[in-house]
């Protein structure tokens, strides 16, 4: 590899991974690069996804409602620990935290969790139940879909009683106008000159 290659494998690691195939839209030196290049630099980090971005996507990327608690930093305050040794490191979303490589493939029902197949030997896993991941999702998708048409049965309910006492407050106010009226008659009647005393 000559020194222009290694240069090239050092920029191409720097390019924003979410826009690098995407133009810039405003006049920065950033967009320049990538209306040149097709590439975008990166500027920042996202520690939680394992992501370089550019300024404009890193400000943007706090934004997203499952990254609000990112930790999104400088790319020159990044160690210089390479993607992949980082990725070993930590769980991705779909791998085991206890046991790291390990795909979350199974569902312990005493404890609510997520877990690999090496989970079930654990002492805290000893003696409960478990079963494949899907199979847990779907069970648990079909309670919220029981639990989500009783809220609406009990919506509608509260809907109809709501509807029943309105149309009794305004039948008894009705009621009461009628009854009002009627008195202030009768007192006319009584005492024709007398103006009725209003409450």
């Amino acid at each position: 590899m000559t020194l222009d290659d290694s240069d090239n494998v050092n920029m191409a690691s720097s390019w924003c991974e979410i826009c690098s195939d995407v133009d810039g839209r405003d006049d920065s030196v950033e967009s320049r690069i990538a209306s040149a290049t097709g590439n975008t630099p990166a500027t920042m980090y996202c520690e939680d996804c394992h992501q370089r971005l550019c300024r404009r996507c890193g400000r943007g990327h706090k934004r997203l409602r499952f990254a609000t608690d990112h930790r999104v930093v400088e790319l020159s305050r990044v160690s210089r620990l390479s993607d992949d040794t980082r990725r070993s490191d930590d769980s991705s979303p779909g791998t085991c935290t206890t046991h790291k490589a390990r795909p979350l493939e199974l569902y312990c029902r005493d404890c609510r969790e997520m877990g690999c197949v090496l989970c079930v030997s654990l002492d805290a896993h000893q003696d409960h139940r478990w079963c494949d991941v899907d199979a847990a999702s779907h069970e648990i998708r079909r309670g919220l879909s029981r639990h989500l048409e009783q809220v609406g049965a009990k919506l509608e309910e509260c809907r109809h009683a709501e509807s029943t006492h309105r149309r009794s407050a305004d039948d008894l106010e009705e009621s009461l106008r009628g009854a009002s009226c009627q008195l202030r008659g009768e007192v006319e009647k009584t005492a024709p000159g007398r103006r009725p005393v209003r409450g």
